[in-house]
């Protein structure tokens, strides 16, 4: 019961901050006069945004399908 509560809190922390991305990096990109792509850092463990590496993705996919976009992958040191 514990990991089910832990997973919702998860859920909803990410929703949260790709609600906090998503209209910033919307407004970004309407500014750009040609816009190419997009670099992308997160963590290869996981733990640290991968919610909302996968919501940039889906959003970019959607909205920018002809834009490249390179994900970086950090590894905790």
């Amino acid at each position: 019961m514990q990991w089910k509560k832990d997973s919702l809190d998860f859920t909803s922390c990410t929703w949260k901050a790709r609600q906090m991305l998503e209209d910033p990096l919307r407004k970004q990109i309407e500014k750009c006069d040609s816009f190419e792509g997009l670099t992308v850092f997160s963590g290869w463990t996981g733990a640290c945004g991968s919610g909302v590496t996968s919501a940039i993705s889906e959003m970019m996919s959607k909205d920018c399908p002809k834009n490249h976009v390179m994900y970086q992958a950090l590894w905790p040191d």
